[in-house]
């Protein structure tokens, strides 16, 4: 049966369903279960926004020359616009070394021709130091200091591969989880580049260093050794020359959103939507614990992140990051329910558990539910709940995605075809086939198999696409720029974002 936590204005709503109305007591069965969080609809005109502490963290190096740097900055410039005097910027860049432009400063109407002239300063050159760049604009969130705001963000842009510095998939994401002793991955052979000449083209009045780049950091100091992130990351590529693998996995390990831009006039929208969603945020540190009675056990428990069981399996905790107005978040769940009394009704088999910080209030909220099923036999036909089909559908392309590039850096294209072709034929025999999510999904598994074509197809177009598509259905979060010929462009998108990127 579906249970709903009685709606609150301004709080997440908890809605959880069974795939069908009864199971039969006489078995063991399995039950799938769909916990559905609700973000309520926020409307700035009517609350009061938190405020937002931003790095933005711009690869600079001599590939951004021709216009894509100008265009960057322009989009800057409209970043700026767009905060109030409560918010907070700061600017990084990254070539062969890693420049601080201007560390997080109010926007207030004094402080804003200095921030304005100060990214116009920015020129190209150099190689690119990626992580170096990174783990400076983390290290600045969790240095922050006094009225720190409760959203912080860095948004990480760049055009190409790391080619300075830590620069390896495994070592990247390892110095972020040690932004301040990511020196210590040199000395363990972690993969380093050492630039041909390192830049002495450095800007005024900016703080430069080789931040994760050929020579060791300092050792970390006290006031600030490796910590919690408060913040979370998102990631820009453009063009078809980027590691698309490397920024997705950032901007997971982040909590953010990998954004795959492929034309130079998406790179402001693309800005625009992230910056929409970030100022709508209206909850964070969303933890859910799962607790099982009466018998049953959790088989199967897919959410964003990867959950934690006691050793029983009869409790669950995952954490899901933030929500942003409007958007919704799927755990699917599959319990084993045990043999049950004849005729037993309802039987009450989890309880449900939500914490998070609600930005609106700005207080710790938490939640609860009991999910309770049916244990009878009425001998009625059985129906499918829709909602959980099209869940199920929406894990299984995604999953189906991910095997399909694993198969592609392989080699195998023919191997990765035919896993999204299976997938796509299970989706069409589904019952809940002609719903909007599914067929919009179905669209998408084609674009897919025209990326797998070939080695050319895959590396100019499939890779990014993929990488991009299947993070904006796992996370369930739009990363896009609206494309006329894709079905992403109303899937997941939130009046927030939209209202945004029509602004610029």
């Amino acid at each position: 049966m579906a249970v709903v936590e009685k709606p609150t204005e301004n709080k997440i709503k908890l809605i959880a369903t069974n795939e069908y109305q009864e199971y039969d007591p006489s078995k063991e069965v399995s039950c799938w279960v769909d916990i559905k969080l609700e973000a309520p609809i926020f409307e700035e005109e009517d609350n009061k926004r938190a405020a937002v502490d931003l790095v933005a963290v711009i690869d600079r190096s001599g590939s951004m020359d021709g216009g894509k740097l100008d265009l960057v900055k322009k989009t800057l410039h409209f970043v700026v616009s767009q905060l109030a005097a409560c918010d907070r910027l700061a600017l990084i860049v990254f070539d062969d070394n890693i420049c601080e432009i201007f560390p997080l400063t109010k926007i207030t109407s004094i402080n804003k021709l200095q921030i304005e002239n100060k990214i116009n300063s920015v020129e190209t050159c150099g190689s690119t130091n990626l992580c170096g760049g990174l783990l400076k604009g983390i290290q600045m969130v969790i240095e922050r200091a006094g009225d720190k705001a409760d959203v912080a963000s860095v948004l990480l842009l760049t055009d190409g591969h790391a080619n300075v510095g830590i620069s390896s998939q495994d070592g990247i994401l390892r110095a972020m989880r040690t932004p301040y002793t990511a020196h210590a991955l040199e000395s363990e052979g972690m993969d380093m580049m050492m630039p041909q000449q390192m830049s002495t083209d450095f800007l005024p009045n900016t703080n430069c260093s080789n931040i994760g780049g050929a020579s060791p950091l300092e050792p970390a100091d006290k006031k600030h050794p490796d910590g919690d992130f408060e913040g979370t990351v998102y990631t820009f590529g453009f063009g078809n020359d980027h590691n698309a693998s490397l920024l997705e996995e950032i901007s997971n390990q982040g909590n953010g959103a990998y954004y795959y831009i492929d034309s130079l006039e998406k790179v402001p929208e693309s800005f625009a939507s992230c910056l929409g969603g970030l100022l709508s945020t209206v909850g964070q540190n969303i933890t859910m614990t799962v607790e099982i009675t009466n018998g049953c056990v959790v088989k199967e428990f897919t959410a964003k992140n990867k959950p934690k069981y006691n050793e029983g399996r009869t409790r669950v905790e995952v954490t899901l990051g933030d929500l942003q107005s409007e958007e919704t978040r799927d755990v699917l769940m599959e319990l084993k329910l045990p043999v049950s009394p004849a005729a037993a009704g309802d039987v009450k088999y989890c309880s449900v558990a939500l914490a998070y910080f609600n930005v609106i209030n700005a207080v710790i909220e938490t939640i609860k539910l009991d999910l309770t099923v049916a244990r009878t036999n009425t001998g009625k036909p059985r129906v499918s709940n829709p909602t959980i089909d099209k869940e199920r559908n929406r894990i299984n392309i995604t999953n189906a995605i991910k095997e399909a590039r694993e198969k592609a850096r392989a080699g195998e294209f023919e191997k990765g075809r035919d896993i999204l072709s299976a997938c796509e034929k299970q989706v069409k025999s589904s019952v809940t086939a002609e719903d909007p999510l599914c067929k919009a999904m179905l669209i998408d598994l084609a674009d897919c198999l025209r990326g797998m074509e070939d080695e050319q197809s895959y590396s100019s177009y499939g890779s990014n696409r993929m990488a991009n598509m299947a993070q904006n259905y796992y996370n369930q979060r739009a990363n896009f720029v609206p494309d006329a010929n894709l079905s992403q462009n109303v899937m997941y998108q939130t009046k927030a974002k939209s209202d945004m990127m029509k602004k610029f």
